[in-house]
């Protein structure tokens, strides 16, 4: 089977661009053929092969496109759907599988009614808590009434999806890659948030939730709202590292005391995952599908600015509770794998196109 991903993908970073990334993979191993088409060069595609020599090529089934500082998703609309129809053409493609309702799902639209290939879209949070509102809610249900099957990442957004559009998504789990993201025994150092720094994140809450906590800060991630966040840490006197964006993750992860995710509106949050793999203590925000994955046993939830202090403070200083929330929260993730993942979407790839072996 040959199948085309359009999306978010490494160098670019965030939860999506991991997703994608890894579920490629997961299907690469199921002898499944994957193309990625891609916003932008791709010339920094190393960014999650550190193993690698720099001397490798770069890797020939992912395909960058031309897109504008100032009107991305519109240009990548464009070339988005020129550069899909080529990759159709030129690769026998079956299935095209779009990540993210707009622009790639309405990319995968465009070039699904000119190929006849038929459409998978997943659904990854954002792309219905935050972009299906308003007029944009057209949008929306054009996108996902012209696809041939909808899935989403947690059973909120699938709610959520069906709510707004009236289309019945599949859910389909996550995976985390625990080949990558396991713990490695280092010294806990710090408080941490991994992600992109933009408005929906939350990372305002997270900083002004530390005044008064003695523990260092890290904000591992880069985006446009970091000047702000920045200038916050500095005003409430927190001693804060911006690391940007960093391929060892990992690492440093496992060097984290607590990793917090406050986002405003999330999906799932692999990054939740990632680091309970890591055994590192978590806490989310109680929004979205973050609740299916936080139980108060295998990490903590809050609403608040004022119980996220206090629920940073409490893992920080009861040993035996952190080590409970971090030993349950290493058990949840070792159970979701990304092969599984990989095994529902090739099934759900053969109910659209059952032809084919």
């Amino acid at each position: 089977m040959n199948v085309v991903m359009v999306g978010l993908y490494p160098p670019h970073i965030g939860g999506i661009a991991s997703y994608v990334y890894n579920l490629r993979e997961a299907l690469i191993r199921l002898g499944v053929s994957v193309h990625v088409v891609t916003y932008g060069k791709v010339d920094g595609f190393k960014v999650l092969q550190e193993s690698k020599p720099e001397s490798e090529p770069l890797d020939p089934g992912v395909h960058g496109t031309f897109v504008t500082q100032k009107m991305r998703g519109g240009s990548f609309l464009i070339s988005g759907t020129v550069k899909t129809l080529q990759v159709v053409r030129e690769n026998d493609i079956d299935v095209i599988h779009a990540h993210y309702l707009v622009p790639p799902g309405l990319v995968g639209v465009l070039a699904k009614k000119i190929s006849g290939v038929p459409l998978m879209v997943t659904c990854h949070g954002s792309d219905v808590f935050v972009f299906s509102r308003g007029w944009k809610t057209v949008i929306s249900q054009y996108v996902t009434r012209n696809a041939d099957s909808v899935s989403c990442n947690s059973r909120a957004t699938a709610s959520a999806l069906q709510e707004t559009t009236g289309v019945h998504p599949t859910y389909v789990p996550s995976g985390v890659d625990t080949t990558r993201f396991t713990p490695l025994h280092l010294e806990r150092e710090a408080v941490t948030y991994v992600g992109a720094l933009t408005p929906v994140k939350g990372v305002d809450t997270f900083l002004k939730a530390m005044k008064g906590i003695n523990e260092k800060v890290w904000i591992v991630g880069d985006g446009p709202e970091r000047p702000y966040l920045e200038s916050l840490a500095n005003t409430l006197g927190l001693d804060c590292t911006f690391w940007g964006f960093r391929t060892d993750t990992p690492q440093l992860m496992n060097r984290s005391k607590v990793l917090v995710l406050p986002s405003r509106h999330e999906g799932l949050g692999l990054t939740l995952l990632e680091a309970m793999a890591c055994q590192t203590p978590v806490i989310g925000r109680n929004t979205g599908g973050i609740p299916e994955l936080l139980t108060g046993r295998n990490g903590l939830l809050f609403d608040t600015e004022e119980e996220l202090h206090k629920k940073v403070k409490i893992l920080l200083e009861n040993n035996s509770f952190r080590e409970k929330i971090s030993t349950e929260g290493f058990k949840t993730a070792s159970q979701w794998s990304w092969d599984n993942t990989a095994r529902e979407f090739l099934e759900l790839y053969h109910q659209i196109i059952p032809h084919v072996s």
